[in-house]
């Protein structure tokens, strides 16, 4: 890496007291690998690695898009479960609905019946 020359960086603590910044570009590896610039002055861990940054930004926006399509898959589900009930209960009501037609003309039919039979 860039050795400063500059007395801050030196032994001279009166220098060191002036917070002299060394802006001479110096590069390192981030924890993935990738190759970073920094300033001389700055601390590798105060400086952001711009490709690890965009994949972090990259991998919560496809979180995201997951998490909003599990929920749409999830409600067009709920929908379908609640309209399929529904047509269900419609379903018995009419069938219910059915029954008691034919019971009452069943019932007057053999009221007839009986009526004739006298």
């Amino acid at each position: 890496g860039h050795r400063c020359q500059r007395r801050c960086h030196g032994d001279n603590a009166e220098a060191a007291r002036l917070h002299s910044k060394c802006e001479q570009l110096v590069t390192f590896s981030c924890r993935s690998g990738h190759s970073v610039s920094r300033q001389c002055w700055q601390d590798e861990k105060d400086v952001e690695c711009g490709v690890c940054a965009k994949l972090e930004q990259e991998r919560l926006a496809r979180e995201e898009r997951e998490r909003r399509h599990r929920e749409e898959v999830d409600r067009q589900e709920a929908e379908r479960r609640i309209a399929k009930e529904k047509r269900v209960e419609q379903a018995k009501r009419e069938l219910v609905e059915r029954e008691r037609v034919d019971q009452d003309a069943r019932a007057r039919a053999e009221a007839d019946r009986t009526i004739h039979a006298m």
